[in-house]
Formats: C-alpha cells, sequence, structure tokens
C-alpha cells in the first residue's frame, strides 16, 4: 500500500509561536491586571495586547487546516483514511500532556494555592468544577455550566474543543465524496454562525467556549485545506500581486482591535468573527501558497524552532 508523503508547512511553525505569545501575554496582562494612568498604554492594553486571546482562534483555524488537508493528502494516495493511526497519533501527542496539566490542576496546584497572598487573581479552587467533563475532554461546557472557576484547568477549554472536532472531522473525509467535502465544511461554518445567531442574547461565553460556535473556525481551517487541494485555487493565490497580500495584512489587522469595542449592534457582533476567521485562513494561504509575499515567516529559523518547542504550550 502506498504512504501518503510527508507534507511539509515552513511557514506555519513560526505562525504557530506568533499565536502562543499573543495568547501569553494575553493572560498575563490579565491576571496580573497591568494599569497606568498613561490613556496611550491603556488603549494597547485594551485593544492590542488582550485581544491576544484571538491566537486560540487562529489555533483553530490552523488545526482545521493541516488536519483536514492530510487526511485529503492520505485518501488520495492510499484511497482511504487510518483512523486507528490518526487517532493513536492524536493521543501520542496531546493525553500525555494533558493529563498531567489536568493533574497538576486538580491535586496539586489547589494545595500550592493555599499559600498565595488573599485576592491574588490566580483562582485554583476545584470545588465548583465537574473534572469528569475535562477527563471526557468537554472541559469547555464545564466553563458554562459552573463558570471559570479555576484558571489553571480552564485553560484545557481549547484541547477539548479541538479534540471533539478530531472525533468527527476523519470520519467525514472518509466517508464524503471529494465533491461533496468542501460544502460540508461550509455548511459547518453555516451551523456555526445559524447557533450564534439563535444564541447572541447569551452573550460572550457561548460565542466564545460553545463547540458549535467554535466550529466556525475549524471548519474555516477545513474549508481552507478542501480549497488548496484544488490546483486553480492554489494557482490563483500564488499569483497574488505583493500590493494585494499588503492589503490583505492591513486591512485585517486594522480590524482586529475593533473586535473589543462593546458592540450592541447584532449584525457586527456576527460579522466580526467570520472576517477574522477569514482573515486567518488568508494568512495561511499567503503563507503557504503565494509567490509575492512581502516576508514569509519560514525566513525566521529560531521562530520556526519556538513554533515547534512550544506546541505543547
Amino acid at each position: 500500500m502506498n504512504r501518503p508523503a510527508t507534507v511539509s508547512f515552513p511557514n506555519l511553525d513560526g505562525l504557530r509561536f506568533l499565536a502562543f505569545l499573543a495568547v501569553f501575554v494575553s493572560h498575563s496582562m490579565n491576571l496580573l491586571g497591568y494599569a497606568s494612568q498613561h490613556a496611550g498604554f491603556n488603549f494597547a492594553r485594551d485593544y492590542l495586547l488582550l485581544n491576544g486571546d484571538l491566537g486560540v482562534n487562529f489555533f483553530f483555524v490552523l488545526s482545521g487546516f493541516l488536519i483536514v488537508f492530510l487526511l485529503i493528502k492520505e485518501r488520495e494516495v492510499t484511497g482511504g483514511i487510518q483512523l486507528g493511526s490518526f487517532f493513536l497519533r492524536r493521543l501520542l501527542r496531546i493525553w500525555p500532556v494533558y493529563f498531567l496539566v489536568l493533574a497538576l490542576g486538580l491535586f496539586v496546584f489547589p494545595w500550592l494555592g493555599a499559600g498565595l497572598p488573599a485576592g491574588f487573581p490566580l483562582g485554583v479552587a476545584t470545588d465548583r468544577l465537574n473534572p469528569w467533563l475535562y477527563v471526557a475532554f468537554a472541559g469547555n461546557f464545564d466553563y458554562l455550566v459552573n463558570g471559570i472557576t479555576n484558571l489553571l484547568i480552564g485553560i484545557l477549554w481549547s484541547i477539548a474543543v479541538e479534540e471533539q472536532f478530531y472525533l468527527f472531522c476523519p470520519l467525514l473525509v472518509a466517508v464524503l465524496s471529494p465533491r461533496r467535502l468542501l460544502p460540508a465544511f461550509v455548511g459547518l461554518v453555516a451551523l456555526a454562525l445559524t447557533f450564534r445567531w439563535l444564541y447572541s442574547p447569551m452573550g460572550g461565553m457561548v460565542f466564545k467556549y460553545h463547540s458549535v460556535s467554535c466550529v466556525l473556525y475549524l471548519a474555516t481551517g477545513g474549508t481552507l485545506a478542501g480549497l488548496a487541494n484544488q490546483p486553480a485555487f492554489v494557482a490563483k493565490v500564488a499569483s497574488l500581486p505583493r500590493m494585494a497580500i499588503v492589503l490583505g495584512y492591513l486591512l485585517g489587522l486594522g480590524l482586529l482591535p475593533l473586535r473589543r469595542f462593546p458592540w450592541t449592534n447584532p449584525a457586527v457582533i456576527q460579522l466580526l468573527p467570520v472576517v477574522i476567521a477569514l482573515f486567518f485562513a488568508f494568512v495561511i494561504a499567503e503563507q503557504n501558497f503565494a509567490k509575492h509575499s512581502l516576508y514569509k515567516i519560514g525566513r525566521i529559523p529560531w521562530l520556526a524552532t519556538l513554533g515547534r518547542r512550544t506546541y505543547g504550550m
């Protein structure tokens, strides 16, 4: 049986590190409560640094793209999907670190937390969370049911969302024909948008942590993967002029801070996540396939190395 050739995207490791760094800075600013009397600093904190949690959304788009692209390539070469091998790779790559963090959060950090100063902004209590939801990779629903009570365990919510996606995504690729796969991922995007519209009165918690809402980003990545397996699409991205690429980045980066404005218009609230997801897909496609990029992040070897080293983080 033929084996799929190794697929390499040398620019994605650097992007992964930048996303990790953005999340790290956002968490640090949020937890430690940096403040200043300087209006410029406060603006940068509120609309730029605290916006770094979008790194998680970028990870979702990136994961959707990579997983679906590799599964499509595997089916093209072997004629099918080795589901057992796929799930074993996910298990070996994610489960050891995941359950280590879960064990530390449940048994070690609460004991250490007893020595923290009163009012220290790092919740380590375990009495209000449901540990079995985390064991079952459904910790994002613990957030929705019990609230954010333990920040050290709570960071696992995004892994839960990705694991849920990994559960059905290979089945989707294995069952659907190539002609129907792309519409299926577009349909998942539409499902997420419908869900967000129906639950819009409930606000940000559902938007950010519910699996059906988060599939907007994962399915956007899956849609990009389906397009990236079409030579005509890759050729169009490859031929993008440099000015169009620069304008795309300026527009996307300029729109990101708008996400933290207190919008009340339902149309804007629904549209911004779509624009952000599309911008992230644009970045991935441009870095992978464009021939006239202003700069390929893979040219910075140490950044790519950090991206690989911080995968688990």
